[in-house]
C-alpha cells in the first residue's frame, strides 16, 4: 500500500516527515491514527476513512490540486453550528442543496 499526505493525496515515502507537494507534517496525522486517540474511532475505522479522504484528494488531477484546499481549510470553515448534528445529516443537507443547484 502506499502512503499519501492526508492533506493533498501526494504519494510519500514511508520515512517522510513532510509532504514534499505541500509541506503538511506527515508524522503527527499519522501517530494519532496508528494510536488511536481521543476521537472514539477504532483504528481500523480511522485508517480507512482517511485512506478514502486520500484517494479522494488523490483522484483530483495534479494541475488542479493547488486550487483545492486542503483538508485542515476545509474542516475549518464549516461552521460551528453545524457540531450539533450528525455527519450523516450534514451530508443528506448537501445532498439535496447540490440537487437543488445551491452548491
Amino acid at each position: 500500500m502506499t502512503r499519501r499526505c492526508v492533506s493533498c493525496g501526494n504519494a510519500v515515502k514511508e520515512d517522510a516527515k513532510y509532504c514534499s507537494v505541500c509541506g503538511s507534517n506527515l508524522s503527527d496525522t499519522i501517530g494519532a491514527v496508528r494510536k488511536g486517540d481521543a476521537t472514539g474511532i477504532s483504528t481500523s475505522d480511522a485508517q480507512e476513512i482517511i485512506q478514502e479522504v486520500q484517494r479522494l484528494y488523490a483522484s483530483v488531477p495534479f494541475i488542479a490540486r493547488p486550487m483545492v484546499p486542503s483538508m485542515p481549510q476545509i474542516l475549518q470553515r464549516i461552521p460551528a453550528c453545524a457540531r450539533k448534528y450528525t455527519l450523516q445529516q450534514i451530508i443528506d443537507l448537501l445532498e439535496e442543496a447540490h440537487a437543488q443547484g445551491l452548491v
